[in-house]
């Protein structure tokens, strides 16, 4: 029954995909059936809120180390957040203009990730599946609802999507600089990119070119200096500017929290 299912819908597709602008075509869609079901609309936009206040204050000052802020509060948490509060401070963005630029990385997630599918699987019919699957997960639409509480992991995913589809070095390490600095738990799946390029390096004939997955390529090398340079200035900033998360059991960081995330992540990077 499925199968029959599965292929009636392809064929009811794949007449559309021939279509010489088909992607933007679904990708404006996925994103319209993504604003109704969801309803951001709905929810409160506050620029006068806490939330917006703490992301200001980063963005007029990056090195504040937010130490106002109760420790077991969740806005002591963004002292290393930094990736919106730059964008802030560089475009001098306000509230309207920020939720504007993140409602716009939400449109070029979906058609990234059309892309990338059809990029692997090298089917429209196939990567129209897995746009449409992703719109209707928190990965693909958290862009268009996170308008209160100013998480921002959508500029994370969108990121992650960008580096892994991007073949310029440069823009990959830009890329994973930004996962990095969005949230530290972000930091963590950036190792799933160096995988992807590793692998993609890798072409059909896989025992004569496994070797090329025990040297990092360009793409990868990108990968790791963005994770070491991160590293490296966090513990710059700690060290100089007294910049620190706070640590402990009661609001959910810490070492213990990083581990249970790895054994969350680890399976995922396995599969």
């Amino acid at each position: 029954m499925f199968d029959k299912l599965y292929n009636k819908t392809s064929g009811l597709i794949e007449p559309y995909t021939k279509h010489k602008y088909y992607e933007y075509y679904l990708t404006v869609l996925l994103c319209t059936v993504c604003v109704i079901f969801a309803s951001p609309f709905s929810m409160s936009i506050n620029p006068s809120s806490m939330s917006w206040q703490c992301i200001m204050l980063k963005a007029n000052d990056l090195t504040n180390n937010l130490s106002q802020y109760p420790p077991a509060s969740w806005l002591a948490k963004k002292v290393f957040r930094i990736t919106v509060p730059v964008f802030i401070k560089v475009f001098h963005l306000n509230a309207y203009t920020t939720l504007l630029l993140q409602l716009v990385l939400g449109v070029f997630l979906i058609l990234t990730s059309y892309k990338l599918s059809l990029k692997i699987l090298n089917d429209k019919v196939a990567a129209t599946f897995v746009a449409t699957a992703i719109i209707f997960t928190y990965f693909g639409r958290a862009c268009f609802v996170d308008l209160t509480d100013l998480w921002f992991d959508g500029w994370a995913f969108a990121a992650l999507l960008f580096a892994m589809y991007a073949r310029n070095p440069i823009l990959i390490f830009v890329f994973c600089s930004a996962i990095a600095w969005t949230d530290e738990r972000a930091f963590l799946t950036i190792p799933i990119v160096v995988l992807f390029h590793q692998f993609w390096n890798v072409e059909k004939n896989f025992k004569n070119d496994f070797y090329k997955l025990l040297f990092l390529n360009k793409k990868s090398i990108a990968v790791v200096a963005a994770m070491l340079g991160y590293v490296c200035l966090r513990t710059y900033l700690s060290v100089v500017y007294g910049m620190k998360t706070p640590t402990s059991n009661s609001n959910g960081v810490g070492v213990a929290v990083i581990i249970e995330n790895i054994k969350l992540i680890l399976p995922g990077i396995l599969s």
